[in-house]
Formats: structure tokens, sequence, C-alpha cells
């Protein structure tokens, strides 16, 4: 058993997670994983260079996602980059977001209220001005702590590299993500085909069954071993579309999925809509060979945040997802979760 699954087999056990909030072992335990990480990303990138930066450039916290670090799918990175601007936006610390890797974030979503660009040339990683700092999610609903970003800052420090998946200010994410983000004008086109197409009066369900029908690319994950297990899962999985129909008599449903071969049958249902597209996770997908690969990802994120209702469907089998919760946050809509 590692880390990840002991944490989590604490954090579902009552009295394992009342003993961890007393004693704090599993913060612990993080705060020392978050060092050991800032230190490797220092050693490997950060050098003491000459006349490399500007020693006068002004002081700045800049939210990393350049690859170099393991910050989780596309919305632990949209967290991440919130919870430090959050933190920044408090604390009246200069806040500016890279988002290069594995995509240019601005092919997708762009300055909203916050002009948050900076070009990569005025990037520093010369040691003797600019630091990383690795904050990882601690996860489980509970609040990560960002106030290493200030403290890093009182050593003089002037641009703080933040590399993070961190889930802070959890209430406020509505707030920092509609500071930071709209849509592209390409992203923002597409939104609208669909509205038009399908109105705006729909709730919505998601299914994140990973590799369970051997059709999408992903961490190590079960597949299911033959066609009648296979079939049996797509039939509960369509019941529990049926079911949130029957719950909003009269208004369609969007389904979105991680599964081309769910999707499939899922859309020949009445009054259900899906979005077209390819289906890749950020990090397990060819890039190379699409104009934007990810369209469809971020489709289905903002459609989400603007249903009526956001439903996750969950059972033992399937991954239980942030992606439709995180949606309905960043639209403020109400979320609850299905067993099927």
């Amino acid at each position: 058993m590692n880390k990840s699954e002991l944490l989590r087999k604490i954090r579902r056990t009552p009295l394992l997670a009342k003993i961890d909030d007393v004693t704090g072992l599993s913060k612990v335990a993080k705060r020392r994983n978050d060092k050991a990480l800032t230190r490797e990303v220092a050693v490997k990138y950060y050098k003491e260079q000459d006349n490399a930066c500007d020693t006068d450039m002004s002081p700045v916290c800049i939210a990393m996602f350049d690859g170099r670090v393991n910050q989780g799918g596309l919305c632990d990175r949209l967290w991440g980059a919130v919870s430090t601007y959050l933190y920044c936006k408090d604390n009246g610390i200069p806040f500016k977001l890279s988002f290069v890797a594995p995509f240019q974030m601005t092919d997708y979503l762009i300055p909203a209220l916050v002009d948050w660009k900076i070009s990569e040339a005025d990037i520093c990683y010369d040691s003797k001005v600019s630091q990383p700092l690795v904050i990882k999610c601690i996860g489980f609903e509970r609040d990560d702590d960002m106030s290493v970003i200030g403290k890093a800052f009182k050593n003089g420090i002037r641009q703080l590299h933040v590399y993070t998946n961190a889930h802070a200010t959890r209430l406020r994410f509505h707030e920092g993500f509609g500071d930071l983000f709209k849509p592209s004008a390409v992203l923002g086109d597409a939104i609208n085909d669909v509205i038009a197409k399908n109105g705006e009066d729909y709730v919505s369900i998601s299914f994140r069954f990973v590799r369970l029908f051997g059709d999408f690319e992903d961490v190590n994950w079960p597949v299911l071993p033959d066609e009648k297990s296979r079939e049996d899962m797509i039939r509960r999985g369509l019941a529990a579309i049926e079911k949130v129909k029957s719950l909003h008599p009269g208004k369609k449903v969007l389904v979105t999925t991680d599964s081309s071969t769910f999707l499939s049958r899922a859309r020949q249902l009445d009054d259900v809509f899906v979005v077209e597209g390819d289906i890749k996770h950020v990090d397990f997908s060819d890039v190379g060979s699409a104009t934007l690969p990810h369209l469809k990802t971020f489709l289905d994120l903002l459609l989400i945040s603007r249903a009526n209702h956001v439903y996750l469907g969950i059972n033992d089998m399937v991954y239980r997802s942030t992606f439709a919760k995180t949606a309905s946050q960043i639209g403020n809509r109400p979320f609850d979760m299905i067993e099927f």
C-alpha cells in the first residue's frame, strides 16, 4: 500500500480520520513531502547565474504549470491556480500565471478581471532572485495551507514560482475563477453553438469510467473482463441518466464522460445531448495531431458550470472525479452524487 492509498484509507475511516485531525500526521507528512519536492526542483532547474535576471524586478508570485512537476489533471491545475491567486489577492502579492504545458491555457481560457499573463522571457530561474515552491493538495475536502507563500516572500525573493494543485479557500473558488478566467474566442463560440442548439434550461450528469471499457488512456485502472460485465455497467449508467430526467421533468440532460463507448449509448436517449469531439486526458494524449485537442474537455467543463443542477454518477468501480463538482463550483450550481 503506497502513501496515497494509506491516506485514503485513513480519511475514509471515521475513527482514523478523527485521530489524524487531532495529531495532524498527514499534514506533517505532506509538509515534508512538499519540502523534499521543492528541493528537488530547485536543484534541478535553479542555478546561480551572472547577469541572468534583473535583480531590481518587482516581486511577483507566479503559479507555474510547465510540466516540471506532476500537478494532476485539469481540475487539479485550475484549483492550484485559483488557490494561489486568492492567497495573493488577500495578501497584496502581485500574481501571474504561466500555464504552458501540456498546452497553452490562453488557447482555451484568457484573462478576465486580472491580467495574469507573463511571457516566458520574463520568468527568471536565477537562484539569487527566484525560487520554486511546491504545494501538494492534501485532499479529502480539506483546505490546503497557502501561508507558505507569504513566508517565502518575506525572504526577499523577487520571483516565487509556485507549483501546486492545492485546494484552498474552497467556498471562494467561484470568485477566484471568475476573476481569472473567461473563455477564449474559439471556446466562447463553441459554447454559444451548443447553447443555441440545446437551450439554456438543462441539467447535467457526469461519469468517470477511466479504463473500465478499455477505451480511454489514463492511470492504472481495471478493465471490465467481458462483454456482459461491460453491458451491465452501461445499463446501470443509462439508468442513472433516466433517474436524473425523472428528477427534472421537461429539462434536457447534458451527459459528459471519459468513455466514448458510454457516450455513444447515452446520446441515443431522448432529451439527452452530448458534446461532440475527442475525449482526452491532459497528460495522456498526443496533442500534436489537433489544433485544439482539449476543446471538448473545456466545453464539457464550462457547459456543466451552466447547468441548473450538476450530478456525478458513482459506484464502487468508477472514479470519483472532481471534474463535475469543480464545474458546479465555477458556476455556483447545486451538486449531488447519484449511486448507480
